[in-house]
């Protein structure tokens, strides 16, 4: 029944995600996607030490595959070209967490993610009969995805108090996929799980003065 004694926090966080994938049969050679990581997040410290917290964030995912083109024989007419399969998603970590230090805090947090497919394009490059590489061409394959996604998250980072209850933060996420996003539609044999690193940064109002 402590709970009035408790400091609960929201806040604002923007970064950078690296995503990709693992997989069977295909993609073995998958590289990472660039993309964009941001949202709210809300938290509750308790004793000082340890946390529980949850935050809504719109999360661009993916991977990108190497494409060689070849002649009706075999022969390759074209280099290296990149297929590009981009996933957003909506997702909401859910995460328990230590920290120590007070005005400098650093803290480690482990957590579950749920997740909703936003939107899903594959962009393949096209080539003439050169071989040249002439332009691209998207395909949306939202409706082929698997349309919820769950995984499990490790977050490590530092915050420190600014301005009476205002603190600045910044962290460093792995995750992974713990169910699949391919199906019977979609590379049905080659379960297709996310895994990846966000880089974050942000700024949380205390809504009760330590």
């Amino acid at each position: 029944m402590n709970l009035f004694g408790q400091v609960h926090s929201i806040g604002i966080q923007v970064g950078a995600n690296l995503t990709n994938l693992t997989a069977h049969k295909s993609f073995q050679d998958s590289k990472f996607r660039s993309g964009i990581i941001g949202g709210l997040n809300y938290e509750c410290l308790f004793k000082d030490k340890y946390s529980l917290g949850a935050d809504l964030l719109y999360s661009q995912q993916g991977f990108k595959d190497n494409v060689t083109f070849t002649d009706e024989f075999g022969n390759i007419i074209s280099g290296n070209a990149e297929t590009k399969f981009y996933y957003d998603y909506l997702i909401l970590p859910i995460k328990f967490g230590y920290s120590v230090g007070h005005k400098l805090k650093g803290f480690a947090k482990i957590g579950l993610y749920p997740s909703i497919l936003l939107k899903a394009e594959t962009t393949i490059p096209k080539v003439d009969s050169d071989g040249n590489l002439t332009g691209y061409e998207a395909f949306n394959v939202k409706d082929k995805v698997s349309k919820f996604d769950l995984g499990g998250l490790i977050e490590l980072g530092a915050d420190y108090g600014v301005y009476n209850n205002l603190e600045l933060f910044t962290s460093v996420t792995f995750r992974q996929s713990l169910t699949t996003f391919s199906n019977s539609e979609y590379f049905s044999e080659s379960k297709m799980r996310h895994y990846g690193f966000a880089f974050s940064f942000g700024l949380k109002y205390n809504l009760k003065k330590k």
